[in-house]
Parts: C-alpha cells; structure tokens; sequence
C-alpha cells in the first residue's frame, strides 16, 4: 500500500516528518477490502513528502530508485508502489493520483496503472485529507493491465458498481459509446515520441475491432491546463507553484 492508505498498526508517515508517528487505528477502505477479499498487505510503499513532486525521495526513507536503472527515479508521487512492482516485491497494489502520481511512475517502471473515475474508489483513510477538489483518486497498480482489471473489475472489492452493472451485471449494455483517439506530437512543448504514438494507435485499432466507433479529435485549450492545476491545487493548497510539484 501506498504510505498515504491508513493501515491499521502502521504510521501513514507522507514522507514527512511532520505527519504523525501514531500508528493508524483501522484500515482505509481499500487496505479493509484487500484484506476481506483475501490479499495479504506486505507494508507500506515509499513516496515523496506530502506527494508533492514526480519523483519520490524524503528526508525519512530516502530515495526510492527506478529498479531497471538505480541511476534514475521511478517517478512519483506513486514511485515506492511502482518500484515494488517492477522489481516482483509484490505482483499489484493501490496508489493514488491527482496529476499523475499513478500514471507517471507506472509509465517511468514499465508498468501499468489506472486513474479511475473520481468516487469510484473510496478515499476513506487516505491522507492527507483533499480540500474537496475532486481531483485525488486511488488507483490500482500491477505488472499488467490484466492485474490492474482484477483489482477494480475482478473481485470487485474496490469499486461500486455502476447502474448499468447492478441492473444487468455487464457493463456491456451500454449503448452509443464512442472512442476519441487523441494523438497530441506535442504536449506541454515536449514531443510526443514515435512509439508512443504508435502505442496509441494500437490501442485505438484495438477498441476498433471489438465494435467501438472511433474517432479522432484535437482537444483544445490544453495551453491552459499547467497553469489551470497549479490555481485550482498547488497554489490553493500550499501557497506556491513550484515546477514539478503535482498532487497525487
């Protein structure tokens, strides 16, 4: 579990001094669902203080490293999950992600995660508590898609099931649903390398053929959304906007 999920009998330390040393009294919701749904939580993963930044280092565990290159981070603010993961300590596991903390050390390690619709996995026991933004949510973290989708999808220990599901038990009776293939070159004034366009496109063939129209769409005013996460989290939450720092 990520060192931001209470665990019941450990510390929820955030990589910072200044949480409390008190160990947690009962599980968050998703350590009590792993635990009922049979899962054994081997401890806490490392993350950087109070989640705030893409890699993960703290001045109480130290620098957690990218298993495949120790030169380098695994990403943040999920990089102690992602680095368990890759190196076989554990075969899946929960992080969180507000801008990234999931998706960027999965990317970073060489394995998958997911940022789930928000609400549709409790956050109760996640620390630290989100200025109701909406924009933290918990997310399964597993060396492939198949270990992410028998986290949320397969015993269903973490999520509520949608409508669609309670009434028919297959979140295939819903009609109309499209697929928009967004391929941005650039992004954030960085380019968008070949293989990952290639990833993309893969994928889109892949929706493609299981009978998904799909479509190809440009969003616009993606020049706003930097400037957009640091008002409406970092700079309402810490007073500042620091290059690199996200929440997660």
């Amino acid at each position: 579990m990520k060192d931001s999920f209470d665990v019941a009998g450990l510390p929820t330390r955030l990589g910072s001094y200044f949480a409390s040393e008190e160990p947690a009294a009962v599980d968050s919701a998703v350590a009590a669902r792993l635990r009922r749904a049979g899962a054994i939580i081997l401890g806490k993963t490392n993350t950087p203080e109070f989640l705030a930044s893409y890699e993960t280092d703290n001045y109480i565990t130290g620098r957690t490293n990218n298993p495949w290159n120790v030169d380098r981070t695994p990403g943040g603010s999920s990089g102690g999950e992602a680095a368990a993961i890759a190196s076989g300590c554990s075969p899946g596991g929960v992080g969180s992600d507000g801008g990234g903390s999931i998706r960027v050390p999965a990317h970073f390690c060489g394995i998958a995660g997911l940022k789930p619709t928000p609400g549709r996995i409790s956050l109760i026991g996640y620390q630290p508590v989100e200025p109701s933004l909406g924009i933290t949510v918990a997310g399964p973290m597993a060396r492939s898609v198949a270990g992410c989708a028998a986290l949320v999808r397969g015993p269903r220990w973490l999520r509520r099931p949608r409508p669609a599901e309670r009434a028919s038990g297959s979140a295939r009776t819903q009609t109309g649903t499209r697929a928009a293939l967004v391929l941005l070159k650039h992004s954030m004034g960085l380019p968008c390398s070949l293989p990952c366009q290639r990833a993309v496109r893969e994928a889109a063939a892949a929706l493609a053929n299981l009978g998904f129209p799909v479509e190809e769409f440009q969003p616009t005013g993606l020049e706003r959304a930097h400037p957009n996460l640091c008002e409406f989290f970092l700079r309402r939450t810490s007073g500042t906007c620091r290059e690199g720092s996200h929440g997660g």
